[in-house]
């Protein structure tokens, strides 16, 4: 049994790797129609490549693979998304060019994932997060007059950070975040934010109720946990944390560890408009029992805060 899960696994990353070098041989020959002048042909060539490089990144071959290979797909895959950002902007499809820009810096962030180091993260993908940054922005200066895609501020709001939590504000039916109350563990001016949705669950069909923590990447898990002196744990506000050994805190006497599939991500500027536009309130006074709900009733969240203690965003 233990050689044939070897075997299966070899397999796995071997078929990996091989879908990193065709992502990266279609993405050349994207760059080199662009070049050219040729920008349909390179969204075809950016398309050919990024569709089987979804399929590997949801598939069991995924964790099969070596961190530094996952690192380097979703990085490949956020290169091709923003190239299809330049690509539609270059055909003044603003729209698209802004949806696509979007959706690189989410896969970009999915990163931090698999890392799990915000600093090497910066270090490492921070000039490609800024770039990427730059183009949605650029696109959202033609669409913003026109339709309300992604709301966007350069006036940062005062008081938001790690520890915010954030209450939905307006009818996003069909969505995650109708209704939804979302903590923030990480934000850095220049770079965006991250956080997760505390009141969403959904039950698997083995029974096992899930939190789902957001629409990216939700086949990874972000923990939270209340192990204060876990070595490099990040504090989020009174009582919850973020990083970390999550297998040593589990251990931990009296330990709460909370999984969640899935995340939030905001890219610079993003939730600043969307928070002006009052479609979140905001406080930062909230209890770390909307994280850890009590252990008699884990499988319906419970609210601790009431309305009347978040700010509202068109206030500030």
């Amino acid at each position: 049994m233990e050689v044939e899960l070897l075997t299966l696994t070899c397999s796995q990353v071997i078929k990996y790797k091989k879908v990193m070098r065709f992502v990266e041989e279609k993405r050349e020959k994207g760059n080199n129609s662009f070049k050219e002048g040729k920008v349909p042909d390179a969204l075809q060539w950016y398309s050919a490549g990024w569709e089987p490089g979804e399929k590997a990144l949801h598939g069991p071959e995924d964790l099969a693979a070596p961190v530094r290979d996952r690192i380097g797909l979703r990085h490949l895959l956020a290169i091709v998304y923003s190239n299809c950002s330049a690509a539609w902007y270059h055909m003044k499809e603003y729209e698209r060019a802004a949806k696509w820009g979007v959706r690189a810096h989410e896969r970009l962030l999915g990163i931090t994932r698999v890392m799990r180091d915000t600093d090497r993260f910066t270090k490492e993908f921070g000039d490609l997060n800024r770039k990427i940054q730059r183009r949605i922005r650029q696109a959202l200066a033609h669409v913003i007059p026109r339709i309300s895609l992604v709301r966007h501020s350069d006036q940062p709001v005062d008081g938001v950070g790690v520890g915010t939590v954030l209450r939905s504000n307006r009818d996003m039916a069909g969505s995650i975040f109708d209704g939804s109350t979302v903590i923030l563990y990480q934000h850095q001016r220049g770079e965006g934010c991250q956080g997760v949705v505390l009141n969403k669950r959904v039950v698997m069909p083995d029974g096992q109720t899930r939190r789902m923590g957001g629409p990216v990447d939700p086949r990874e898990r972000v923990y939270l946990h209340n192990v204060a002196d876990l070595p490099d744990a990040v504090r989020v506000n009174d009582g919850v944390y973020y990083g970390g050994d999550i297998e040593e805190a589990k251990r931990r006497e009296g330990a709460r560890v909370e999984a969640f599939y899935g995340y939030a991500a905001w890219f610079d500027g993003q939730l600043d408009g969307e928070i002006r536009n009052e479609d979140w309130t905001w406080t930062n006074e909230a209890p770390a029992g909307l994280v850890f709900p009590p252990l008699e009733n884990t499988t319906e969240e419970k609210k601790s805060t009431s309305g009347e203690d978040c700010k509202s965003g068109g206030g500030k």
